[in-house]
């Protein structure tokens, strides 16, 4: 099971996390799948639970701190980059954390917001 007694503090922890943490089940429809379809269920848990979103799950969240130290304040993206890796990992592929990582920050940036703040820039 996967709670917030335990928040990782990295995306390699919290990979082992799910990997421990899910049913079989899951994990292979995860592994068949990958990460799609998986936002407003599993990532919204994880958003959550590992207090992803500023100030949630009512304590500090490490898990969060690591994202924000790589320039993301956006829990979406956060549990999406999580997801991305946990896919990648079960099926044995390379993960590219960096473009990852350039990615949402180039999105929020074309929208005229600062990727770590939302807020206008």
């Amino acid at each position: 099971m996967i709670t917030a007694e335990d928040i990782p503090n990295d995306l390699y922890e919290a990979a082992d996390k799910l990997e421990a943490g899910l049913v079989d089940e899951d994990k292979g429809y995860i592994l068949q799948n990958g990460a799609i379809g998986l936002h407003h269920t599993l990532g919204r848990y994880l958003r959550n639970t590992w207090g992803l979103w500023e100030g949630s799950a009512g304590k500090h969240s490490p898990l969060r701190d690591w994202f924000l130290n790589r320039g993301l304040g956006h829990a979406d993206d956060m549990s999406a980059i999580i997801l991305d890796y946990f896919t990648s990992k079960l099926r044995h592929e390379e993960f590219d954390l960096d473009s990852a990582i350039e990615y949402y920050r180039h999105y929020w940036e074309d929208l005229g917001i600062n990727p770590l703040t939302q807020e206008k820039i």
